[in-house]
């Protein structure tokens, strides 16, 4: 038995442009604060500040690529499909780093 502190989820990858490539990793779901989520529902309802957070911390590389995500939901309602102009990240436009070079 793994242990964790909290919900994994499972993140599919499909990359196509300067670089292509697919493939699947795990991470812990992030919660948001200081403490550590218990369910997949509470991870699905999202932070008290109604965004909903992708991981940054993947638990390992896709193929040969190291993968870091860098934004969230704003104005988060629960599951279900969100234009891309609700996609946010801190003080810069949301990205996806691959192999440290931001996309």
């Amino acid at each position: 038995m793994e242990a964790s502190l909290g919900p994994r989820i499972t993140l599919k990858f499909d990359i196509t442009g300067a670089e292509t490539f697919r493939g699947t990793t795990t991470a812990l779901a992030p919660s948001g604060g200081a403490h550590f989520l218990k369910t997949c529902a509470e991870y699905a309802a999202g932070t008290a500040d109604r965004q909903y957070l992708a991981p940054g911390l993947l638990d390992g590389p896709i193929g040969d690529h190291e993968i870091t995500l860098e934004m969230w939901i704003a104005d988060y309602a629960g599951p279900g499909t969100y234009p891309k102009d609700r996609l946010v990240a801190p003080g810069s436009r949301p990205s996806i780093a691959i192999d440290s070079s931001p996309s």
